[in-house]
């Protein structure tokens, strides 16, 4: 059987931690998150590359691939982008449309609470070349303030997703869990667990899939408990290896308040003052005065004379824009895009 390999890391403070495989596959690279403390509403990226982990590695064919990303209740996932063979002259993109196969294993393996499992997988069966692969996930994110930690599930699989699932939506446990080996056991007791490689890579933390190990034994499948623990490369475990602890990742996101409103006006003892983001570019409504834009740091980007109205250059992100008419200011913030 053809194995998908995914491999986790990270990107914190511009450091790349990069962990190999031992069997030959595919692996994460990088792992990043654009914005780690995006305001209410705001979208932001969430990127993979997969390359090959440095064996000797043969094309993985024939094969559905699973993406699967948990996010708080209240956020949406905008789009899926993966693709493959990067490097060569025609790089190939992969189809993806939503799996309810895929967010039901999830979702039955590892809940959290105020969160949700959002998955994909690919319309086809698929070679995998990986030479890299690139995914790139856009989330949108909800209105609740807060810290979260975005977590994903990679994985693979040669039976169609559909057959996997019962007319009623539930999980066909007896195909999604059907492994029956002699890995697949804890304290001496043998368990059922994924089938094929349908969990190869995660960022869940290794106490979490400890805790979850025995959370299905209820559920029997050809004479045995199941359990979700087969989950071959996640934080705290490298395949073929005792395990070890690993670096921490930061796939953490502080949602803070949302401060632009579009066109911001406030009106002043000296007429109303209008800030608003058009086209990478500030536009300033003031009845006179000096306009002045900031970058978060308080390095100042551009300043002009507004006689009515004046256009200030900015950068992407948020920024602060200072008028000053006499003895009035005014301070606002505003998002670029």
């Amino acid at each position: 059987m053809k194995k998908f390999y995914l491999k986790k890391s990270a990107i914190v403070a511009s450091l790349v931690v990069a962990f190999i495989a031992v069997s030959c596959g595919l692996i994460i690279t990088e792992f990043t998150i654009d914005n780690h403390t995006p305001m209410q509403g705001e979208n932001i990226t969430v990127t993979a590359k997969i390359e090959r982990d440095g064996a000797e590695f043969q094309n993985n064919a024939d094969i559905y691939l699973y993406y699967g990303v948990r996010v708080p209740n209240d956020w949406e996932v905008i789009s899926l982008k993966v693709i493959d063979n990067q490097l060569m002259a025609d790089p190939k993109k992969f189809e993806f449309e939503d799996s309810k196969f895929y967010s039901k294993l999830m979702e039955v393996s590892y809940p959290r609470e105020g969160y949700k499992w959002v998955a994909f997988q690919t319309k086809e069966k698929q070679t995998i070349a990986g030479e890299p692969t690139n995914a790139e996930l856009v989330l949108k994110v909800g209105q609740a303030l807060g810290k979260y930690e975005i977590d994903v599930m990679g994985g693979s699989s040669s039976t169609e997703p559909s057959k996997m699932l019962l007319a009623n939506g539930d999980l066909d446990y007896n195909l999604a869990f059907n492994n029956k080996n002699d890995n697949n056991t804890i304290k001496g007791q043998l368990y059922m667990c994924f089938q094929e490689y349908l969990a190869m890579v995660s960022t869940l933390k290794s106490t979490e899939i400890e805790a979850r190990k025995l959370s299905l034994a209820n559920i029997m499948v050809n004479g045995l408990p199941i359990s979700p623990m087969d989950v071959a490369h996640y934080q705290g475990k490298v395949p073929g290896e005792k395990e070890k602890e690993m670096p921490t990742i930061n796939n953490e996101v502080e949602v803070i308040e949302n401060t632009n409103t579009g066109g911001i006006e406030t009106v002043v003892d000296g007429g109303k003052v209008n800030v608003v983001a058009v086209d990478g570019r500030i536009e300033v409504e003031a009845e006179g005065g000096i306009a002045t834009v900031y970058d978060m740091t308080g390095s100042i980007i551009d300043t002009k004379v507004v006689n009515g109205a004046a256009t200030l250059e900015a950068r992407k992100g948020m920024c602060i824009v200072r008028v000053v008419n006499g003895a009035q200011s005014t301070v606002q913030k505003v998002i670029v895009k």
